[in-house]
């Protein structure tokens, strides 16, 4: 029974609003059915004066006003308007009503009790046999657009944040894809964020270990936290940028949850620690040359550790060295294996090496204040 009941009612809607569509007018019957089964305030009103012929007794409960103030103050609508949408909401529709065209427009209006109150209008243009009618029906909105300011403050606010904050930040999705970057992750890593939206972040940034070996997505920290949520921080490591160099890194991935603690992504900050661990291995190659000294190790050995260790430091320079000269006269290592073959003897004076390897003077790393004259 309560069925067919639901059915008898959606049908007689239909019918009233087939009706009014065909007529151009409400019917009494068509209006009370429509009054009890929409939330809103139904209205028709005069599409030259724009003077409100009827109104549903909602609107009071929306804005406060009696029902009859619209239906006998031709200028109620247009003076209770706010003042910054009055101007900008009437042209609009006088735009739309010359084109006989259905509209809708969104505008505040001011209640009876001072409230500011936001309004959803939808307007419809009727052509009816003796005179054309507009009909609409006005829903509050106020509530929904509060929250959508209020996400709108709160997406400005973490832009913001996210924009001061010194170190560079990458935050994922579920899957794994950059959602968002800071300006120092575009300024250390390379990538505008049109470029990196949407895509993977392992595989675009975090694909190798700092050894050159593939960095399997199972073992990533940040793969990880997206699976099990736990919050790592990782001291030395690498990210690649997007000329492609390894750059050194420290960085934190912590994961991101909804309301009901579901994990739908990860937040990423990192910094650029390349100078830090520059200076960290020049203390290490200090170290180990003193200790070979200390530990009586021969010369040959000696300058091995700091020409083995110097293009530790300087990865990017091939060949890194080819000649250490320390003063005028001494003998200096042998070739780089990456330059061209001058000689088998492991060491040789520094004329001798100028003689048989001019092209590779390039290579050749000198202070010129203590060579040869």
């Amino acid at each position: 029974m309560a069925w067919t009941t639901a059915t008898d009612h959606q049908k007689g809607r239909r019918q009233a609003a087939m009706s009014i569509q065909e007529n151009g007018a409400f019917t009494q019957h068509q209006l009370e059915q429509l009054m009890h089964s929409i939330d809103g305030a139904i209205w028709q009103a005069d599409p030259e004066s724009w003077h409100y012929t009827f109104i549903s007794p909602k609107i009071e409960a929306i804005l406060g006003y009696p029902a009859e103030r619209w239906t006998t103050e031709p200028d109620f609508w247009e003076s209770h308007l706010h003042p910054e949408d009055r101007e900008r909401t009437i042209e609009f529709c006088k735009a739309a009503i010359r084109e006989g065209r259905t509209h809708q427009v969104e505008y505040r209006m001011i209640a009876a009790d001072g409230r500011v109150v936001w309004l959803h209008d939808l307007i419809s243009f009727y052509k009816g046999e003796e005179k054309d009618c507009l009909q609409g029906l006005l829903i509050d909105i106020t509530e929904q657009h509060q929250v959508r300011e209020k996400l709108q403050t709160e997406r400005r606010t973490s832009e913001s944040i996210l924009n001061s904050i010194a170190d560079a930040v990458h935050v994922l999705d579920i899957d794994g894809r950059v959602v968002r970057q800071n300006p120092t992750a575009r300024k250390i890593l390379g990538w505008e964020e049109p470029e990196i939206l949407s895509r993977d972040s392992h595989s675009l940034i975090h694909h190798h270990h700092a050894d050159g070996t593939a960095y399997p997505r199972e073992n990533c920290p940040i793969y990880r936290t997206l699976g099990d949520g736990l919050t790592r921080h990782v001291d030395t490591d690498v990210f690649f940028s997007r000329d492609g160099s390894a750059i050194a890194v420290d960085y934190t991935t912590a994961p991101l949850t909804d309301e009901t603690g579901a994990i739908t992504g990860a937040v990423v900050t990192f910094r650029d620690i390349t100078q830090k661990e520059r200076f960290r291995r020049i203390a290490q190659l200090e170290k180990d040359i003193l200790q070979r000294i200390s530990g009586g190790g021969s010369l040959e050995e000696v300058m091995e550790a700091l020409v083995r260790g110097a293009e530790d430091l300087v990865p990017r320079l091939s060949p890194p060295l080819l000649y250490w000269i320390p003063m005028a006269g001494t003998s200096v290592p042998a070739r780089h294996p990456a330059c061209p073959k001058v000689t088998t003897r492991p060491w040789m004076d520094w004329r001798s090496a100028r003689r048989q390897a001019p092209a590779a003077r390039p290579c050749t790393r000198m202070n010129r204040s203590s060579s040869p004259t």
